[in-house]
């Protein structure tokens, strides 16, 4: 990410020996603020080797948390990757049930044949079998990962108002999951299993949710942690993201009467009309979804906002966060809008206190700060401070939500500056301490999401490491066909670990590494020797 040095003070330029031009000069010297051109990559290279005072801005620090933030929600993203599989299979090789309902038998074949579609297309996806699945699965997840185009398919029936098509756009990977296949498969098999609505009015739709009701409620003499894990994979961060907007599946359980229309009309109390539109509608319906997505307040805002213009503006953003700037910039009808979701923006999730934190920065300024903080200049650069963390955040959650370390020089300088804003400090040490707490509820710090990760790579290593032809190593480690950087990587640590020197290109030495060691990874109900604890625990980022 390229990241322009936003503000410069006048008793704080940059570097020294970085002369300004000359217009940059002239409004630095007017307005006190003025935006430089000098591209960096990371925002703290503002302050390495700084050789005047440094002005620490709430961006500096927003970079920071969001850094920490993202590499968090990736790992328990990994880790979530690993246990949808398992619970897409299960819910797979479920009974039809629903024997006692009166059903009509073409209703209860459409929906169970709606049911195997949508569950083998989401296994293929993520590289799975889908045994006797119809022919249109493999079809479906050919136009997933194809990610193109805007069709309705002939299986999910004909176009209505509340579900014209599916833009296959969707499911195209961004982000952090364009980092690894397997991270990549998960982000289009879930976006999947987001996508498609069981509308409760529709009696297949209905008995097809039904269906997978009975299932995910019935897995018997299961093993109780494989459930566990598997309904692991289906639950949203609810406390983190906030509310899915959609009923899902495990919001359908605990509630079960054999008669159909009750059960319509307990879904139709259970959840209305959603807020946000995620599809190819006219109209939005009551529906319910395998997996859900998250309502954030800013897409609520957004679908009030597209009623009187499009497309949406960032400063309503602002304008809904307090700021005087962005309201002066919006006509009333927009305002309107906007003051319509103020209540979506109090929700009790982590999402909407990072906005309410950073609407610290949006209020009026302290009274004794500078007078360059009380200008037009300072509260449009506060948009943006705003409005650059917001992005980000958005970027963290871009599939859960409904549509890496920190450096900072230390030099023998003159002390410097902190932006004077008190109150978003203080939100923001608040919603760090919550945010953690939240992870490490989640299971983001947990060894054993990195155990299952790293005996993954490690039984992933194994293979590939048995299909290595003798004597062409030295060829093989430099084509396409050489292990994986996070495979060899996860061996690679292993080895060193345990303590056995071996060459990269060694694919017989390192095979004996991996098979002799994976055997105790892989077995959770052993504990880890402290060398296989070091290995997991060493490679947590770089998985």
């Amino acid at each position: 990410m390229r990241i322009l040095v936003a503000a410069l003070l006048a008793a704080a330029v940059s570097h020294a020996d970085d002369a300004l031009p000359e217009p940059v000069r002239t409004k630095l010297a007017r307005d006190g603020i003025a935006v430089g051109t000098k591209p960096m990559r990371q925002v703290f290279e503002a302050y390495v080797d700084a050789k005047t005072p440094v002005f620490i801005t709430s961006d500096s620090i927003l970079n920071g948390f969001h850094v920490l933030l993202e590499e968090s929600i990736l790992r328990l993203e990994t880790a979530r990757a690993l246990g949808l599989g398992d619970a897409l299979s299960l819910l797979y090789a479920g009974a039809k049930g629903l024997e006692d309902m009166e059903i009509a038998p073409a209703v209860r074949e459409a929906a169970a044949r709606r049911v195997r579609i949508l569950l083998g297309t989401a296994l293929l996806l993520l590289g799975r079998e889908a045994p006797g699945a119809p022919p249109e699965a493999a079809e479906e997840a050919a136009r997933v990962e194809k990610a193109e185009g805007v069709s309705k398919p002939s299986w999910l029936g004909p176009p209505d108002e509340g579900f014209l098509a599916i833009d296959y756009a969707r499911f195209r990977p961004r982000g952090f999951y364009e980092r690894k296949p397997e991270l990549a498969r998960y982000f289009r098999a879930l976006g999947w299993l987001q996508a498609v609505p069981f509308r409760v009015d529709r009696d297949e739709e209905l008995v097809a949710i039904l269906l997978l009701h009975d299932r995910l409620d019935g897995f018997g003499d299961v093993d109780h942690g494989r459930v566990e894990r598997a309904r692991s994979a289906l639950t949203g961060y609810q406390r983190l993201l906030g509310s899915a907007d959609d009923m899902t599946l495990l919001d359908a359980l605990g509630y079960w009467t054999d008669d159909l229309e009750e059960m319509r009309a307990h879904y139709l109390r259970a959840r209305g009309d959603p807020e946000v539109q995620d599809q190819v509608a006219t109209r939005r319906e009551a529906s319910v979804r395998v997996v859900g997505a998250a309502r954030t307040p800013d897409a609520v805002l957004f679908q009030r906002t597209a009623a009187v213009r499009r497309p949406p503006d960032g400063l309503e953003v602002c304008a809904a966060l307090g700021s005087a700037w962005a309201r002066a910039r919006l006509d009333g009808k927009v305002l309107a809008a906007v003051d319509a979701t103020e209540g979506a923006f109090h929700e009790g999730s982590l999402y909407a206190a990072y906005l309410q934190c950073v609407a610290a920065l949006l209020d009026a300024p302290e009274p004794d700060a500078p007078a360059l903080f009380k200008g037009a200049l300072w509260q449009a650069k506060s948009c943006h401070t705003a409005l650059a963390g917001w992005a980000q955040l958005r970027h963290t959650w871009t599939l859960q939500a409904k549509r890496a370390m920190f450096t900072l020089g230390l030099h023998d300088t003159e002390p410097g500056f902190v932006e004077p804003e008190p109150e978003f400090f203080a939100r923001l040490g608040r919603l760090a301490r919550d945010t953690r707490v939240s992870l490490a509820e989640e299971g983001a710090f947990d060894l054993a999401h990195d155990r299952r990760e790293f005996a993954a790579l490690l039984r992933e290593a194994a293979r590939l490491l048995r299909e290595m032809p003798e004597g062409e190593a030295d060829e093989l480690a430099d084509s396409a066909e050489g292990l994986p950087d996070p495979v060899l990587n996860a061996a690679l640590a292993l080895a060193y670990c345990v303590g056995v020197e071996v060459d990269p290109d060694d694919w017989t030495a390192l095979r004996k590494v991996v098979e002799e060691h994976l055997p105790a990874v892989e077995d959770e109900a052993r504990e880890l020797t402290a060398p296989l604890r070091q290995a997991v625990e060493g490679t947590r980022f770089d998985l």
